[in-house]
């Protein structure tokens, strides 16, 4: 079954302007950068060809809910900075099993614990669920680089201890995405 995405205490949201806040200090209201999956001329095959947007946080708040079951991923980037000079960076994000992460271009969405959430498929998540892909190391996902989609591959996929604080940002008021420590994470419309 499809959840709301938990992000953990800690992770970095992408603000409108590129700034970045902690998922802990988000408000109602605040501007995040997006893309709108529901506009004409979104393209999901074409990830890095779509326009990104911002939208307004309508809610987030600290999770009440404790022991949520969630990984920490790790991840590479290996890019060419302004000098020339090739740079390896890594990045990692503490998130629920049952939330989505954007594959790179034409992996659609990948979600780390898969098996369990199409075991509770109801027929309003179907067609969400028909989207799904398994995350496994080796995997490309979208992440952002100053309004800009580049990928970075998973590394290691791990399971966060049971006592992270988890922080849930459950409704935009256009868009369907946020950005957490650069990764592109799906933020459904229920």
């Amino acid at each position: 079954m499809i959840e709301k995405t938990h992000i953990g205490k800690g992770s970095q949201i992408t603000m409108k302007d590129g700034s970045y806040k902690l998922i802990e200090d988000i408000k109602s209201g605040d501007e995040v950068q997006t893309y709108d999956m529901n506009h004409e001329e979104f393209d999901a095959a074409s990830m890095h060809l779509n326009e990104q947007t911002s939208t307004k946080v309508i809610e987030c708040y600290k999770e009440q809910i404790i022991n949520i079951p969630s990984n920490k991923i790790e991840f590479n980037i290996d890019f060419i900075d302004a000098d020339g000079d090739k740079v390896e960076k890594s990045n990692s994000l503490t998130i629920s099993k049952k939330s989505c992460i954007m594959g790179g271009d034409n992996q659609g969405w990948m979600i780390s614990d898969l098996e369990q959430v199409l075991e509770g498929v109801t027929e309003i998540d179907l067609e969400i669920s028909e989207m799904l892909n398994q995350l496994e190391v080796g995997t490309d996902v979208a992440s952002d680089s100053e309004k800009d989609l580049r990928s970075q591959k998973v590394i290691s996929i791990e399971e966060a201890p049971l006592d992270v604080e988890m922080y849930c940002i459950e409704e935009l008021e256009n868009g369907d995405t946020i950005f957490v420590n650069d990764i592109m994470v799906a933020v459904w419309r229920f």
